[in-house]
């Protein structure tokens, strides 16, 4: 909703970024690579400028990806064959060729500043616009992945570049993969939250009646005549059963209440022509909503 609303808005169009989508653990490549994109055309000073700028960026990407891992795995091990030569990954952002130029020789030093150059090219700091990055479902990557990509937006955001980042999490998966990725239960993970974000949004729990909006919602013709002939089961038994099971917080997830009703649909299926008499007991939707 936030994306949607900067995006009709008079501003930059919003990025938006699956980091489970990539195959290294380096937010920079990602967000690096969507502004040369909007960048392309221009004088060729000021291509040169950003294909300079962006190499350092990428570079420290580079370095930052392999700081991720390297407690873990042997030099290079998952770095080289996911790392792309970067002049490659430039000139396809850009559409076009140039010299090529060493990068500074501490790219992680000079990422801050050029990286808020880099963003003052598609979102002027006088016009007032924040460019919004999004980055949805960090928590499915690898907890590695995840440490590294955190570790990235503490590094963009300190630039003081006019952008924002919007970050949706599961807090939980988070904290399991610090725990897994630097090896100890003894770390303070909303202290270490804190470190990153400047604000924290928990959103609540779905309701028993929200999540029984959400059942109906998966109701169609088909589904429920499905669902009659398979479990002898209408709407308000199977809204019922969901409310029941799905109490805990942990639980009130959408998906996974998609997922749970997908399996019932499935399992209704299978016992038209299985014609089991148990599944088809009053009683019976608590429980087969339970093991779905």
């Amino acid at each position: 909703r936030v994306f949607d609303l900067f995006a009709k808005s008079d501003g930059p169009a919003p990025i938006w970024i699956n980091p489970w989508q990539y195959g290294r653990p380096d937010l920079i490549q990602p967000v690096i690579v969507e502004l040369l994109k909007r960048s392309r055309g221009g004088p060729a000073d000021k291509q040169k400028w950003l294909r300079d700028t962006a190499r350092v960026l990428l570079h420290a990407g580079n370095a930052m990806a392999f700081k991720a891992v390297e407690v873990f795995v042997p030099f290079g091990s998952i770095i080289d064959p996911a790392k792309e030569p970067v002049d490659g990954l430039i000139d396809r952002a850009l559409l076009g060729e140039g010299p090529r130029t060493d990068g500074d020789a501490d790219p992680v030093r000079e990422m801050a500043e050029r990286f808020r150059d880099m963003v003052e090219v598609v979102a002027p700091r006088q016009s007032g616009k924040p460019l919004l990055i999004c980055l949805d479902d960090l928590d499915r990557c690898l907890p590695d992945q995840q440490i590294a990509m955190l570790e990235a937006v503490h590094f963009l955001t300190s630039a003081g570049a006019n952008c924002a980042f919007l970050i949706a999490i599961d807090p939980l998966l988070v904290r399991q993969a610090a725990l897994a990725h630097y090896g100890t239960d003894k770390l303070d993970i909303d202290q270490y939250l804190d470190k990153l974000f400047q604000l924290r949004i928990n959103l609540k729990s779905l309701q028993p009646a929200q999540i029984g909006e959400l059942v109906e919602a998966e109701f169609d013709d088909v589904v429920a005549e499905m669902l009659h002939d398979g479990l002898n089961a209408g709407l308000d038994a199977v809204q019922s059963a969901f409310s029941k099971v799905f109490y805990l917080p942990e639980l009130t997830n959408p998906r996974l209440v998609h997922r749970a009703f997908e399996r019932l649909r499935l399992a209704a299926a299978a016992n038209i022509r299985a014609g089991n008499p148990t599944i088809r007991a009053e009683s019976t939707p608590v429980s087969l909503v339970a093991w779905c």
